[in-house]
């Protein structure tokens, strides 16, 4: 009987690429993906050719040792205790045993005959005919309720002395007729198949992995949305309309959830009304549910609209109560009366408001002492009051806007807001608002955008 060597086989399948070089793209994949996922793992490295080829030369091996049938089992090792699993069985007599036999995993102990013994042994295992009478412990019965084996050739799979399978040729109906050299030319054509299946499991165990981490990226992907949709719900939709003031302002969300954050409180007799600006530290879900938070304290603690002191103070209590110091908030409040054409501000470790002079034709910074909300006990922030004219406007933002980067990698700072709100002097509101943010968006690198922003302009008429 001639026993093809490996390469020799392969070259008996014309249609199909030399598997030689499908395995070396394989082992340079496996080392890529260990790293990063590829978008689709199958696509890329042809897994299902490498298995079809695995499977022709099982089956091209089958015939010519005489066999009627073979079994590929591969070794499980993740769980407890290990087993034997099919991974491929060929047996064209009978495709009723293949299914039976495809799920019938074999424990690794005492009980499962051959393929426990010739992996502890690693030795090979040829039965010309076997003895049903002196089966045990060599084969279980279970086993042979299935497969009433007549002969087999149990062979071992191992690489590097770490056991990988067991490849099981057999035949049913008649005996497999090997001498030892026959044999000895099997065992080196099959060892070289333990890299190939070592390499299609690993494959196979990145694919599902990067399934499931596909499926939950989705599944998050839709939650965030939610909660991107949930959170833009916590912003005003409008600026409030009153007399003697034009507000407006524009809110940019980053891809993922943020923690920039402002709304207005607006005195019953209309005479009056704060401005609160928020940021929260870090993204993501922590984030926009302290941003939630802060969303119900203002509403809570609106009687303390015109006093912004005592109002950052009830809100970091509340904070401080719910132990969010890993996420701090910084935070600019101000109460303008209309009445009196005062406003009065403090502010939490946030970007300075800023507001431009018409009479002085200059742009200042209103600034006063005040720690971040969420981390400090007893923390006094202190009030400011300022007198305001016809033709002054106030600018208040976040981080988002003055720390952004451009494809250079330079900062957009506080400077070139400044400088853009001076240049802007003489248009009106809503003009005012589109030259900036047109700045703003040609400035940003889009494909490096690391945090939402949000502005808000008010012009004292």
């Amino acid at each position: 009987m001639k026993v093809f060597n490996w390469k020799e086989i392969l070259t008996t399948i014309s249609s199909i690429e030399d598997l030689e070089t499908i395995l070396k793209e394989t082992i340079n994949k496996v080392k890529f993906l260990k790293n990063e996922l590829i978008s689709n793992v199958f696509d890329e490295i042809q897994i299902n050719k490498v298995k079809m080829l695995l499977y022709d030369y099982l089956e091209i091996l089958t015939t010519q040792i005489g066999g009627e049938g073979v079994i590929l089992y591969v070794l499980e090792t993740k769980k407890k205790e290990p087993f034997f699993s099919p991974f491929f069985c060929r047996y064209d007599s009978d495709p009723q045993v293949v299914s039976m036999i495809m799920g019938f995993d074999v424990p690794f102990d005492e009980t499962g005959g051959i393929l426990s013994y010739t992996i502890i042994n690693k030795e090979i295992v040829y039965v010309k005919e076997l003895d049903i009478i002196n089966i045990n412990p060599l084969l279980t019965n279970d086993f042979l309720n299935i497969l009433p084996l007549k002969s087999n050739l149990t062979i071992p799979l191992f690489m590097e002395n770490i056991p990988i399978g067991i490849i099981v040729f057999f035949s049913v109906n008649k005996k497999i007729n090997l001498n030892y050299e026959e044999i000895t030319y099997i065992e080196k054509n099959v060892l070289p198949l333990s890299m190939i299946i070592k390499a299609i499991r690993l494959y196979e165990s990145i694919y599902r992995d990067y399934q499931y981490i596909k499926r939950m990226n989705l599944n998050l992907k839709r939650e965030i949305e939610l909660a991107q949709k949930i959170q833009s719900n916590l912003l005003p939709d409008k600026p409030p309309i009153l007399d003697g003031v034009k507000i407006d302002f524009w809110y940019k969300p980053m891809e993922n959830l943020g923690g920039d954050f402002f709304d207005f409180i607006v005195r019953r007799e209309k005479d009056g009304f704060g401005v609160f600006i928020s940021d929260v530290a870090g993204h993501g879900v922590p984030s926009a549910l302290i941003t939630t938070m802060i969303k119900s304290l203002l509403n809570t603690y609106r009687s303390y609209h015109n006093n912004p002191s005592s109002l950052m103070e009830r809100i970091n209590i509340d904070l401080l109560a719910n132990n969010i110091s890993d996420y701090f908030v910084t935070a600019f409040y101000m109460f303008i009366d209309l009445k009196t054409r005062q406003g009065v501000f403090t502010n939490a470790g946030h970007n300075e408001g800023l507001i431009y002079r018409r009479s002085k034709h200059k742009v200042e910074k209103l600034n006063t002492k005040g720690k971040f909300l969420g981390i400090f006990e007893n923390e006094y922030w202190e009030e400011k009051t300022i007198n305001l004219e016809p033709g002054d406007r106030i600018v208040l933002y976040t981080d988002g806007i003055t720390e952004m980067l451009s494809k250079n990698m330079e900062e957009f700072t506080e400077e070139r807001l400044e400088n853009l709100i001076l240049l802007s002097k003489s248009l009106d509101i809503e003009a005012t608002k589109k030259f900036i943010v047109r700045n703003i968006e040609n400035f940003e690198d889009s494909y490096n955008i690391l945090d939402d922003k949000a502005l808000i302009i008010i012009d004292i008429v």
